[in-house]
């Protein structure tokens, strides 16, 4: 959530529903993207290919967010 705040994916997020959008994106990373968390685990840092991920796996969650 935090890499999403500091990249302007939540600028279109009111400011009351972050906390929903950060829960809700932690689920859906975790339930429909369980690779990126595994990687992230293995690497241990930021590298292009886990950045991409993260970016594609938010703007899927973005465009369910309601």
């Amino acid at each position: 959530s935090i890499y999403a705040g500091t990249r302007g994916h939540l600028d279109e997020i009111p400011v009351g529903r972050v906390r929903d959008f950060e829960v809700g994106l932690l689920n859906y990373v975790r339930d429909r993207k369980p690779e990126l968390l595994t990687k992230i685990r293995e690497v241990g840092d930021m590298t292009g290919e886990i950045e991409e991920m993260m970016k594609s796996a938010i703007s899927s969650f973005k465009a369910s967010f309601k």
